[in-house]
């Protein structure tokens, strides 16, 4: 007995439609969350900084943060394939 839709779904948004609906956030105050200061800002703009290497000595006795990745449940196709090519 075939499956019949009952509800469909409007289309995935492009990334470009995404980015374009997003509201950014000033680096300014996500500067002042993180804790950097300003003097170690050097603003582009309201959307965009670069940080002064002198952040390295003020943060160097503070801990290092956590970095956590996850993988899919499943390989990607393509990785499979890369790891068939690799063992030959």
């Amino acid at each position: 007995m075939p499956h019949r839709l009952t509800h469909v779904l409007p289309q995935v948004p492009r990334d470009i439609e995404i980015a374009q609906a997003a509201t950014p956030i000033p680096i300014d105050r996500i500067a002042a969350e993180t804790g950097i200061l300003p003097e170690e800002l050097e603003l582009y703009g309201k959307n965009k900084a670069k940080v002064h290497l002198s952040i390295r000595d003020r943060l160097r006795d503070v801990p290092d943060g956590h970095y956590w990745w996850s993988r899919p449940l499943r390989p990607l196709r393509w990785a499979r394939a890369k790891r068939r090519q690799q063992s030959g």
